[in-house]
């Protein structure tokens, strides 16, 4: 498993998630092109800039620690998103 993931914020800057501790993710509300992501059920999501099927893409990439698809994802992508 990769560690960790980096994440642009639909409010600007990046949030750097701990990947065992995402419990969840989801297509926000308001925009379509964003994506809730939730790291336990009592606090609220971080959204980040970044539609719900690329990050899910790359959230299973890294539980499986395919780096070989991380690479791909990320050469095909703005590199928005990097995990360690």
């Amino acid at each position: 498993m990769i560690e960790m993931m980096r994440a642009p914020l639909a409010s600007g800057g990046y949030v750097f998630l701990l990947v065992r501790y995402i419990t969840g993710a989801a297509a926000n509300k308001h925009n379509s092109e964003w994506t809730d992501v939730f790291i336990d059920t009592e606090s609220e999501p971080f959204t980040i800039d970044m539609d719900v099927e690329t990050f899910s893409s790359i959230w299973v990439a890294a539980l499986q620690g395919d780096i070989d698809e991380l690479e791909e994802l990320n050469d095909s992508e703005d590199s928005a998103t990097t995990v360690h």
